[in-house]
């Protein structure tokens, strides 16, 4: 299933409407359960989606204006899309929430938030192949691999600021001299740089082996359709 929906987000004509589909699915479940339930504590949900849906806003927003836009302002945009990227693949690590969860409701709650981390990945991942194709028209192929395989990889390091140092896209550009050396102590402080490398490398490889095998998937299946 996943592969089959990102396949489909290859497809310019396919790709919001899919992604929209997905996003439905998710908070359409979300709803049943509040209404079961009578509960809101799930409520934080459609805010992560929308923060994962800013990085696809970016991407779109690049590529519609490519043309028209000078360098330093395609530098600018590039930047704040990599920085809010990482909130895209970050509702994965909302399912440390189902410790909380009752029996009768953490299958539930386990479906809910698988939806709404698909939706996340495919979003980021959608924005990511813009991105990268944008990369590779103005600075050569040869750079398209290398971008996309940093910016995956230190999505697991901003995945690693939000979960455990509980810092956000936000704070970064509202106050960025003070957190960057909050984010720099994290590699200088013994008790931290352990736990910082190894949670950041391990999930940004988690999420490169991911897209990589969506993307071939999504190739097989564009050759076998034109067969």
């Amino acid at each position: 299933m996943f592969h089959y929906l990102f396949n489909r987000c290859t497809s310019a004509n396919r790709s919001n409407k899919v992604l929209v589909l997905i996003s439905a699915f998710a908070l359409g479940f979300l709803l049943i359960r509040m209404i079961y339930t009578q509960s809101f504590r799930f409520a934080f949900l459609p805010w992560n989606l929308f923060l994962a849906f800013i990085p696809y806003c970016i991407a779109r927003l690049i590529q519609n204006k490519e043309r028209l836009i000078t360098k330093i302002e395609l530098y600018g945009l590039l930047a704040i899309w990599w920085l809010f990227l990482p909130n895209a693949p970050y509702i994965i690590t909302d399912l440390v929430h189902l410790k909380l969860s009752s029996y009768q409701t953490v299958w539930l709650d386990m479906l809910i938030i698988y939806l709404f981390s698909m939706a996340g990945l495919l979003f980021g991942f959608k924005s990511l192949k813009i991105t990268a194709h944008i990369v590779a028209n103005h600075w050569g192929k040869k750079f398209h691999t290398i971008f996309v395989n940093l910016a995956i990889l230190s999505c697991g390091f901003g995945i690693y600021l939000g979960r455990i140092e509980r810092l956000n896209s936000w704070d970064l550009i509202i106050h960025p001299f003070t957190n960057m050396q909050h984010i720099v102590g994290l590699f200088v402080r013994y008790e931290t740089i352990r736990n910082a490398w190894s949670f950041s490398l391990m999930l940004g490889l988690f999420l490169l082996a991911l897209y990589h095998i969506f993307n071939l998937f999504a190739s097989y299946e564009y050759q076998e359709e034109s067969i």
